[in-house]
């Protein structure tokens, strides 16, 4: 801690994104694991529950740091992803529909078809940055109360 990876992972993040990298970034995996207002079950995957407020910000920072015409010039390979997203054929209108107020619960899902398009994309190198990913590997204990 303090070493300063933050910072670099930082960085790095930039510079593949002025070089044409798509890159999604998870900007506090602890925060991504550890706080939400609201889990569901996902309707899609079995076994995964969806968290859609981090989900969102994950998403959302995606489409901000991209240039529209480079979203859409990646195509949805997975015929799973590209029905459960109104059909989309691209990127772009992946995010469009995930995005969409009514489909707010389903955020996870689109966040893991975008992980599973860019491990799959040729069209332009690809990084997923996750800040805090040892949160995802520490043992881990929690409480649920229901007074």
């Amino acid at each position: 801690s303090g070493s300063g990876k933050s910072v670099v992972l930082g960085q790095l993040i930039h510079w593949a994104r002025t070089q044409g990298w798509l890159a999604l970034v998870v900007p506090s995996g602890w925060r991504f694991a550890n706080w939400s207002p609201m889990i569901v079950p996902s309707q899609h995957i079995p076994d995964m529950f969806e968290d859609p407020f981090e989900s969102t910000d994950v998403l959302q920072s995606f489409v901000n740091g991209h240039s529209r015409a480079l979203l859409e010039s990646i195509p949805i390979r997975e015929k799973v992803a590209s029905e459960r997203w109104n059909n989309a054929q691209n990127l772009a209108q992946l995010l469009d529909a995930a995005l969409d107020d009514d489909r707010f619960e389903e955020r996870s899902t689109a966040l893991f078809d975008i992980i599973q398009e860019l491990s799959t994309c040729v069209e332009a190198p690809c990084l997923v940055a996750v800040d805090e990913i040892e949160t995802f590997f520490a043992p881990y204990i929690d409480h649920y109360y229901d007074s």
